[in-house]
């Protein structure tokens, strides 16, 4: 049986056993560290269509404009396999302002 493949998308130092962890190079980073299994920009990596069981990506796609993150949600909807996982985490709007205001 094949082992499903699942992608952690702009994972930074949060590391998920079970995925192949994907950021970009220590070098183009703005955080203090990075532990990933690939070092590639998410907007260039590239999976045959309906060969992905899963993917996440955290805190990732408000670093993009709206014409990118729908690009990019596009091609991972492709690479998902039939009744495939894409879970999407983005910062909670008013929450952030409450933050900001207090």
């Amino acid at each position: 049986m094949k082992k499903a493949v699942k992608l952690h998308l702009g994972c930074q130092e949060n590391y998920l056993e079970g995925y192949i962890n994907i950021d970009l190079p220590p070098e183009k980073q703005t955080v203090k560290s990075v532990m990933a299994d690939v070092y590639a920009d998410v907007r260039d990596i590239k999976y045959e269509p309906n060969s992905i069981a899963e993917i996440r990506s955290h805190h990732l796609l408000e670093h993009f404009s709206r014409v990118e993150s729908l690009i990019l949600l596009s091609r991972w909807h492709k690479w998902l396999e039939p009744n495939g996982l894409l879970v999407v985490e983005t910062p909670d709007f008013e929450e952030s302002a409450k933050k900001l205001l207090a």
